[in-house]
């Protein structure tokens, strides 16, 4: 059996990046970040692509509790 490989970013931390930024920019983050997202998976792999969406979303996580 194949496994297929998912095309979005990370489910947990794209809920994290949709619970943590505010309604004003929200869309724009996300976009920005799934654009982003799509590019080093397709460029630098799966496992890049999941590891800086991760940082990505940590340091917006650092960014609101501040």
């Amino acid at each position: 059996m194949q496994k297929t490989q998912r095309k979005s970013p990370p489910k947990i931390a794209g809920w994290l990046v949709r619970r943590l930024s505010d309604f004003e920019s929200r869309f724009s983050i996300e976009g920005d970040l799934r654009e982003t997202y799509e590019y080093r998976r397709n460029t630098s792999g799966i496992l890049n692509a999941n590891w800086w969406y991760w940082r990505q979303t940590f340091l917006l996580i650092g960014a609101h509790l501040r």
